[in-house]
């Protein structure tokens, strides 16, 4: 059953959807240096338990900790 992943309710992600099914997920706590916490960690579990069943075939997470960036890609298909 296809799932609904609307951008706007998450609010510590900006998450964009592409028709390819590729979604990008950035931390959005520049006032924090993007470090988690425990609303963030949610956030992320939500979205990437989601994701598959919404057909996002693969996303790219890119973190900006601490002034370093760091690029990491996840593949949410259920084939892995």
């Amino acid at each position: 059953m296809p799932v609904d992943l609307d951008p706007s309710r998450f609010t510590l992600l900006d998450i964009e959807h592409r028709d390819d099914g590729v979604s990008t997920v950035v931390l959005n706590r520049p006032e924090k240096r993007n470090a988690l916490n425990v609303a963030t960690i949610d956030e992320l579990v939500d979205f990437f338990a989601a994701a598959p069943r919404a057909g996002v075939k693969r996303t790219s997470c890119t973190c900006v900790c601490g002034g370093t960036r760091r690029s990491t890609r996840w593949s949410t298909a259920a084939s892995r």
